[in-house]
């Protein structure tokens, strides 16, 4: 009787099926009747182990565990962007010109009532599209675009005001709120804002030790700028 001969499957692949092999749910964990329907629907079998372990969607964690829980402040009043944004006390803000658009930098805010926040570390290199993809988790549309991802992280409030982005990084300026001195490390800190026109900027922001101040740049959604491992994503959890 004649078989196909085995391809010749390189050394990590060998032993990526041992560890599946391993890992297999044991009598008990697994019916007879569920093991013997997979065995006979080869073709089903193989379709649930693509979904889990090749789908386009599926994104191998980016993020370290166990995240940092803050809490964002409230903004007690409205106010402009420019309140914001602009080069003093302590923080030098940076962002491309075409944000400085009519009716951007004067746009009126509503007040917030603030809530609980997480720092997500990342664990390895990722830009500001699969970091959200991640954050919103895998039940996306495969070729979902970048203005619904936007909208995504808009619309599960995932982003921060900011007025509170600023509020935060004053108070760790002036050692208000110690919870956040870990900012100061050296590391980046990327925070989501809603740009209130349906799409996200990412605000990326480090303490400058040397010049005894803060960065804070504004960062298009879709740049394609690899963020490595180590930096942090502070994101709203309310």
């Amino acid at each position: 009787m004649s078989r196909t001969p085995s391809p010749n499957f390189p050394g990590w692949y060998i032993t990526f099926q041992t560890a599946i092999l391993h890992q297999l749910p044991r009598p008990g964990e697994i019916s007879k009747k569920q093991a013997e329907w997979l065995s006979k629907n080869q073709g089903e079998l193989k379709k649930i182990l693509e979904n889990v372990l090749c789908s386009k969607l599926i994104e191998w964690p980016i993020f370290t565990p166990n995240p940092t829980i803050i809490t964002i402040p409230a903004i007690k009043k409205p106010y402009t962007m420019q309140e914001c944004f602009q080069n003093d006390k302590g923080i030098a803000w940076y962002r491309d010109s075409d944000l400085d658009k009519p009716g951007w930098i004067t746009q009126n805010r509503n007040p917030h009532p603030g809530g609980e926040g997480k720092v997500l570390t990342l664990s390895k290199s990722a830009n500001f599209r699969e970091m959200s993809k991640v954050i919103l988790g895998h039940n996306l549309k495969e070729n979902i675009s970048d203005q619904d991802l936007q909208k995504e992280m808009i619309a599960k409030n995932l982003c921060l005001e900011p007025k509170q982005l600023e509020l935060l990084v004053r108070a760790c300026h002036i050692d208000q709120n110690p919870d956040l001195q870990f900012l100061k490390d050296g590391r980046i800190t990327l925070i989501p804002v809603d740009n209130e026109n349906g799409t996200v900027s990412f605000v990326s922001v480090h303490w400058r030790g040397g010049h005894g101040e803060w960065s804070a740049i504004i960062n298009h959604f879709d740049s394609d700028d690899q963020w490595g491992a180590g930096n942090r994503l502070l994101l709203s959890n309310s």
